[in-house]
């Protein structure tokens, strides 16, 4: 099955009326228009895919994109009654982009320990060689979904308390004419009080992501926080360079968007 790694409540905000939006690959640095339901997924086993809406409903989304589409139209009134979902959007993408990656991170060492492991089986009974080989293959293609799921089960209960016990505030940046924000495969940014980057979101003082080409979200610790305030290109240009930075195999933009 396909699983998105950023959700197309986010996603959609970049696209054009066509419903396109520009791929761009980091390994060979090309760009390309794609249908914005055909990019930014990966194919998971379905196990793992079951395991994640039990703990996320569709109803988050949903409520999240009611306080997008408010942002969007200037009503931060409403957009900080929904922030709620706003937290629970930006943890569901947290962990979405930390278990994939950790598999992805670990994708050499579980070849590598199934493949000795096989091995070491067809030394002592050469004759079941096929049954073997049947076998491990079944192993390999499981072994990732299983650490994963292994993850989110002890991972998600944490994140789920930190969300609904932390009492936060929250910034909205705004960029300004001629400027977009971009978004990675892995678009959540976390980072503490010393300005560490890449931290469990669950120590973070600082968690941000794009919710649209215009619009950024900062969720703080400091529950007093709450603004909503026009950035500098300087400033746009830094929250790009940390989604290029974080992305795995691609980052995401608008057909007007270009790259500085």
């Amino acid at each position: 099955m396909k699983s998105h790694l950023i959700s197309q409540v986010v996603l959609k905000q970049f696209a054009d009326d066509q419903r396109q939006i520009v791929v761009h690959t980091k390994d060979t640095d090309d760009n390309e228009l794609k249908p914005v339901d055909r990019v930014a997924y990966m194919d998971i086993d379905e196990a793992l895919i079951k395991k994640l809406e039990e703990q996320w409903s569709q109803e988050i989304e949903a409520k999240a994109d009611t306080a997008i589409n408010n942002l969007k139209a200037g009503n931060i009134n409403y957009f900080e009654k929904h922030i709620g979902a706003v937290k629970s959007l930006l943890a569901l993408h947290f962990i979405r982009s930390q278990v994939f990656r950790l598999v992805e991170a670990n994708e050499q060492a579980i070849d590598n320990r199934l493949a000795q492991s096989k091995d070491e089986v067809l030394a002592v009974y050469p004759e079941y060689k096929d049954l073997i080989e049947r076998t491990y293959t079944k192993e390999h293609k499981t072994a990732y979904v299983d650490i994963a799921i292994k993850v989110m089960e002890q991972y998600i209960p944490k994140v789920n308390d930190y969300i609904s016990d932390t009492d936060i505030g929250f910034e909205i940046g705004e960029a300004p004419d001629g400027s977009e924000f971009i978004i990675g495969d892995i678009p959540v940014v976390t980072a503490d009080k010393n300005s560490n980057f890449g931290i469990p979101i669950t120590e973070a003082n600082f968690i941000a992501m794009p919710l649209t080409p215009k619009h950024l979200v900062a969720l703080k610790k400091n529950p007093s926080t709450k603004k909503y305030k026009k950035l500098t290109e300087a400033q746009v240009s830094t929250a790009n360079s940390r989604q290029f930075g974080l992305m795995q195999e691609h980052y995401y933009s608008t057909t007007t968007f270009v790259s500085t």
